[in-house]
């Protein structure tokens, strides 16, 4: 059994935040509506060390899950998500004799450095999302029996808590990988319980991108007009209409052959079905003219033109992998799309125009 060292709250220096990153399609509803995330971030004065030798630690009565909201994180902005937390499978018929209380659940980020057999946490992070000042949720705690010494008896129930950890602008070296050394991050959240005044830990970790950027304030902002577009489905169900709305957004115009784009994704889901896939695909549009563009005194008049001939074929596919949002439930998500190597925007020259 691994040692887990659990301390108070306020124990560790707090990590300032510097603000949320923004994005095109990040106003109204979300997810963060059933609970908010705390908002206090800190450095433990004892780092788990653990983490490196027990990432996971699975249980039979508590399952988590992570999600995060994108591919990829910088220094002066935040890491934000939610873990699901899932007691007894989350049926109420499922209720076993033994009583499971709940005494804490946190957050961390943190990063290794393995050279050869060694291994250094060189960094940590971490947020509370169960203690003193945040109580569980009203569905997850059983009302009839209350809190007593920081413990919270739980029933069989399905938990979404959204976290949010602010990250330094200078947060370390980046994630790198060769035969006898790597440098990377893990997202690792821990459960603290009891199951009959016995003692119990749960664990679920995965690996997290995070870089430190030269100048995060200017890296950060999006464009004054970024490129947003919806699009809605509606559908008929027991006789009532149900509508799912999907709106993406880029921050940036320009992007990089070889190298990903990042498309901000948001999903209301109005209906009673879960939205349980999301694809991108990348396009790539031909227009062929039959006419040379017209001289105007500003140059020439490309707008003018209307195309006599457009081909369009995709040419990459990708997923948002893990990602569900529940019947009536509205949330958003940073989604990578890799651009292939060889593809270039031209400039409407005489006869063609690829984008």
């Amino acid at each position: 059994m691994p040692s887990l060292i659990s301390l108070p709250p306020d124990y560790g220096k707090t990590v300032p935040s510097r603000g949320r990153s923004t994005s095109p399609i990040r106003s109204g509803p979300s997810i963060e509506q059933l609970r908010r995330a705390p908002s206090r971030t800190f450095i433990p004065l004892a780092i788990p060390i653990d983490i490196i030798d027990f990432p996971q630690i699975p249980h039979s009565r508590i399952a988590l899950d992570i999600q995060i909201s994108a591919p990829i994180f910088m220094g002066g902005a935040t890491v934000e998500g939610a873990v699901g937390l899932t007691v007894d499978g989350g049926s109420r018929g499922r209720r076993k004799s033994a009583v499971l209380s709940i005494d804490r659940i946190t957050v961390a980020l943190v990063g290794i450095e393995q050279s050869g057999a060694r291994q250094h946490m060189f960094t940590c992070l971490m947020t509370d999302l169960i203690d003193e000042a945040h109580p569980p949720p009203i569905q997850m705690a059983r009302p009839d029996q209350p809190a007593s010494d920081r413990l919270w008896v739980v029933m069989p129930s399905k938990t979404t808590l959204p976290f949010r950890l602010a990250l330094p602008v200078m947060l370390g070296p980046p994630p790198f990988r060769s035969k006898k050394n790597n440098i990377k991050y893990m997202l690792s959240v821990l459960a603290e319980a009891k199951v009959d005044g016995k003692r119990i830990y749960v664990r679920k970790s995965e690996a997290v991108m995070v870089l430190t950027v030269h100048d995060p304030e200017k890296a950060l902002v999006n464009l004054s007009n970024p490129l947003v577009v919806t699009d809605e489905i509606q559908s008929s169900h027991r006789g009532s209409l149900e509508t799912v709305i999907l709106t993406a957004g880029v921050h940036r115009q320009t992007w990089i052959s070889g190298y990903p784009l990042f498309v901000d994704v948001r999903i209301q889901n109005r209906g009673s079905k879960a939205m349980r896939r999301v694809e991108l695909q990348l396009e790539r549009s031909i227009f062929v003219f039959a006419y040379a563009a017209p001289s105007l005194d500003r140059g020439l008049g490309d707008t003018l033109r209307l195309p006599d001939i457009c081909e369009k074929d995709i040419i990459y596919k990708a997923t948002c992998p893990g990602w569900q949002v529940a019947g009536g439930l509205h949330d958003q998500k940073t989604c990578g799309l890799f651009v292939p190597s060889g593809l270039v925007s031209v400039d409407a020259g005489e006869s063609s125009s690829p984008k």
